[in-house]
């Protein structure tokens, strides 16, 4: 069974317990990199690296990939 929520509560987890290493600069925002350990529903890590972008006009922070 597919659960987005669970994802997306787990991203916003490891952007909170992780250090986020900035990787770039350009004319869109500030990418930043944040590495450490996905949970699955049982229990089960993977580690991963994220990459999250500041966009310079909005300020917003987002998930890339």
């Amino acid at each position: 069974m597919l659960n987005p929520g669970a994802l997306i509560l787990e991203l916003e987890r490891l952007r909170a317990e992780y250090a986020a290493i900035q990787v770039n600069d350009n004319k869109f925002g500030r990418t930043f990199e944040v590495a450490g350990v996905l949970r699955g529903p049982f229990g089960a890590g993977l580690r991963v690296k994220t990459i999250w972008m500041t966009e310079h006009l909005s300020g917003v922070t987002k998930f890339v990939t």
